[in-house]
């Protein structure tokens, strides 16, 4: 996977799916800002939010988003490939608010789950 100019076609960082839960985590570059999106379903998510949905995002925008890829390209890696080793995975997510926070690089956070 490799970037159009500003742009990264969506790429699955974290997938797991049994018959109780379902969880996504995505990332995507468009017009040069950096989102990734989790989406979990299921029995588990429920017992944990009250609903059987729970969605969430991190954004960051254009000056952000190269500052990211920038931090991880520093020892000489690919930053995309730096990216998806750092952030793919069950906690990928965390791990990428956490070097974003450690990094002072902002980001939007948000998340959204339904009531029954």
């Amino acid at each position: 996977m490799r970037p159009t100019g500003d742009d990264m076609t969506a790429i699955e960082l974290y997938c797991h799916r049994t018959e109780a839960l379902w969880v996504t985590v995505w990332a995507e570059i468009k017009d040069g800002k950096l989102t990734v999106s989790g989406q979990d379903l299921g029995q588990p998510v429920k017992e944990w939010f009250g609903s059987d949905e729970f969605e969430y995002s991190c954004s960051f925008d254009e000056l952000n988003t190269r500052k990211l890829f920038s931090a991880l390209s520093e020892n000489g890696s690919d930053p995309i490939t730096e990216f998806i080793e750092r952030f793919s995975g069950l906690d990928g997510f965390q791990k990428l608010k956490d070097f974003a926070r450690a990094a002072n690089i902002p980001y939007e956070y948000f998340s959204w789950h339904s009531f029954d």
